[in-house]
C-alpha cells in the first residue's frame, strides 16, 4: 500500500470519527447577567425584592432540557453551570431595579416546570421552551398568598 492511500485512509477514518463523534455527552450554558436583552427589559422603580426562588421541578437542579447534537443528532441534556432557581434569581435581581430600601415586597417564586428544547420533523427543526412559574407573598411563617402564576410556552420553526 502507497503512503498516499494510507494518508488518505487515514484521514478518511479519522474525519468519519470526527463526524461521528462531534455532539458531546451534555450542552453547558453559563448565564450572562448583563445582557443586552436583560438590560432591554429592565423594570425601574420597582418595590419587589425576591427574597427566594424554589425549584419544584422532579429534574436535576441544573438540566433545563435536551437538544441535538453531532451528525447523528444524538439527544443530550442542556444544562446550566448553575442551579436553575439560582439562574432564576440572578435574571430577576438584574431586571428588577429597587425604588427604595423601605417598603419593599419580598416575593418568593416557584418554578413548576422550565423545558428548553428541539424537536426535528423532515425539513423543519423547531426550538421551544416551556416553563411554569408561581409568584408569592409571605403573609406569616407558615403561609403565602399567591399573587400570579406565569406560563409561558414558546416554539420558533427554523
Amino acid at each position: 500500500m502507497s503512503k498516499e492511500s494510507i494518508l488518505v485512509k487515514a484521514t478518511f477514518i479519522s474525519f468519519a470519527l470526527l463526524l461521528i463523534g462531534c455532539g458531546g455527552s451534555e450542552v453547558l450554558m453559563k448565564p450572562n447577567y448583563s445582557s443586552e436583552i436583560i438590560a432591554s427589559h429592565r423594570i425601574a422603580d420597582s418595590n419587589v425584592r425576591i427574597s427566594k426562588v424554589i425549584d419544584r421541578r422532579k429534574a436535576d437542579s441544573t438540566t433545563v432540557g435536551t437538544g441535538l447534537v453531532g451528525m447523528f443528532e444524538k439527544t443530550v441534556p442542556y444544562r446550566l453551570t448553575v442551579p436553575l432557581s439560582t439562574f432564576v434569581r440572578g435574571v430577576l435581581d438584574s431586571l428588577l431595579t429597587p425604588l427604595s430600601s423601605t417598603n419593599i415586597v419580598p416575593v418568593i417564586v416557584y418554578i413548576d416546570s422550565f423545558d428548553v428544547g428541539v424537536s426535528e420533523s423532515i425539513l423543519t427543526e423547531t426550538g421551544k421552551v416551556n416553563v411554569r412559574m408561581i409568584f408569592g407573598i409571605p403573609v406569616s411563617p407558615d403561609s403565602i398568598l399567591y399573587i400570579a402564576t406565569r406560563a409561558t410556552a414558546l416554539r420558533r420553526m427554523n
